[in-house]
């Protein structure tokens, strides 16, 4: 999940302004205090928290956000070409998200290699190595796995997909904003509007006939990008000057919040069910466009301000957090270990954003593009080299000891038919369906193993 840049909330963060300080945009507090809600709905859904089953609609509310954003930067007029607009977009944008999402992947790269078992870790460099060239939607996708499956709850990149949808859609979008430009505001938004569509009706259609690409890749998920950017464009301006903004920002505010709290995970998602927050988001975002609403007075309280401008650093940081934690201990966090560990997910972010976020953004560190643009591909390739040998070494099983080893390997000596034995669902075991072990003709079995991942490492010995 990224967050496009809010330029004026580059300007609270630290003084220093680049020489493109001119095209900065007028500052919306409501849109941070929009992005807290949506971080906090997301790191509760994932820290299992009851009642915020539907806290992953946070990534559609942010996507809504940073389309409407990124819009509004490209259209601030410039005199630069075409590839001085380009360029000044793409190394803001490294700016903006590479540092704190290379710290992070680092830090959780060690931990990783402490705490993994070789097969976790394998998964992990899997997903790493497709970090920095923002890919890591499509590993997760080549998995086969779902986004709400249990394979995800320990594994502390899985939120790294929206990173990838979005810098995915960043490559397309501002090639074809500017470039449509000069073809007219008519032209370039009927197709905008077209090529919006198009991604809402195969995100429908993916919802019912292939989930899991549905979810992670980027021809799917782009409408909701481009909703922030027709939102930018004009769509529902009138709604800022209609006499009954209040109560329909209100009512998007209450939509919103009862898809956090209504919607699960047995949802057909994203699909037609996408459509609520990401339309909550747009009337929030259009009835504040001239002046604030009431709500948006709401949104626009201090913690809520604050909360938001750390938002993509609470993002990056928060499911590492948990997802070592939960592995560490085995047993489900209970509500004593979230007591602990939210406070700490908010601690570590705030540094992030402190030390890593706002020197760079700033200029503070690394001013000129001239030595941050090396440093930052330098630190990339490396990030990449390090998840690559932990997905080629198959987990670096040689970190561990000789009894250890022998205990990983003779679960995996299983062959492939018996591996089944330990996903059947109870329905097909009460049906009578076991795997059976041991001779084919002559005796029959008369023991039967029932148990935990104890009792898979012992059925080689069984067999």
């Amino acid at each position: 999940m990224l967050y496009a840049r809010n330029a004026v909330a580059d300007a609270l963060a630290a003084p220093a302004r680049s020489a493109s300080a001119a095209r900065a945009l007028p500052y919306r507090a409501d849109i941070d205090g929009l992005r807290a809600i949506s971080v906090v709905a997301v790191i509760l859904f994932h820290a299992q928290v009851p009642g915020f089953a539907g806290g992953y609609v946070g990534v559609d509310v942010f996507f809504v956000i940073s389309g409407y954003l990124i819009t509004q930067l490209l259209m601030a007029p410039s005199e630069r070409s075409l590839t001085g607009q380009l360029r000044e977009f793409y190394v803001r944008r490294c700016r903006r998200i590479l540092p704190a999402l290379l710290a992070m992947s680092f830090v959780a790269a060690a931990v990783a290699c402490w705490l993994f078992l070789p097969d976790q870790l394998l998964h992990f460099g899997e997903q790493l190595s497709a970090t920095p060239v923002f890919a890591a939607n499509v590993a997760l996708w080549r998995e086969g796995g779902s986004y709400f499956g249990t394979q995800t709850e320990f594994n502390p990149l899985t939120h790294l997909w929206s990173i990838a949808v979005e810098e995915q859609f960043y490559v397309v979008f501002p090639l074809f904003f500017l470039a449509t430009g000069r073809a007219g505001g008519r032209a370039r938004l009927a197709l905008l509007v077209v090529a919006t569509l198009a991604s809402l009706a195969l995100c429908v259609w993916g919802s019912y006939h292939s989930p899991s690409a549905n979810f992670f890749l980027s021809p799917t998920r782009a409408w909701e990008l481009s909703l922030g950017s027709l939102t930018a464009l004009g769509l529902g301006a009138a709604l800022s000057a209609h006499r009954a903004r209040d109560a329909l920002a209100a009512a998007a505010l209450l939509a919103l919040v009862g898809c956090v709290l209504g919607y699960d995970r047995a949802l057909r998602y994203p699909g037609l069910y996408a459509i609520v927050p990401c339309a909550s988001t747009a009337i929030l975002l259009a009835t504040s466009g001239h002046s604030l609403s009431r709500v948006g007075r709401w949104l626009s309280v201090r913690p809520l301000v604050f909360t938001g401008l750390i938002s993509y650093s609470l993002y990056l940081w928060h499911l590492p957090i948990l997802a070592f934690a939960g592995y560490y201990s085995i047993r489900p966090l209970e509500p004593r270990h979230l007591a602990a560990l939210l406070p700490l997910i908010y601690i570590v972010s705030v540094a992030s954003w402190l030390y890593v976020e706002r020197p760079i953004r700033s200029r503070t560190w690394l001013s000129s593009d001239a030595r941050f643009l090396p440093a930052a591909v330098a630190a990339s390739v490396v990030l990449g080299l390090v998840g690559l040998t932990l997905w080629l070494s198959f987990g670096l099983p040689a970190r561990l000891g000789d009894a250890d080893r022998r205990l990983i390997s003779a679960a995996d000596r299983m062959p492939l038919d018996k591996t089944a034995c330990i996903t059947q669902p109870l329905s097909v075991i009460t049906a009578g369906s076991l795997c059976s072990m041991g001779p084919k003709q002559g005796a029959k079995a008369n023991v039967v193993v029932w148990g935990d991942s104890h009792a898979l490492v012992l059925l080689p010995v069984y067999e």
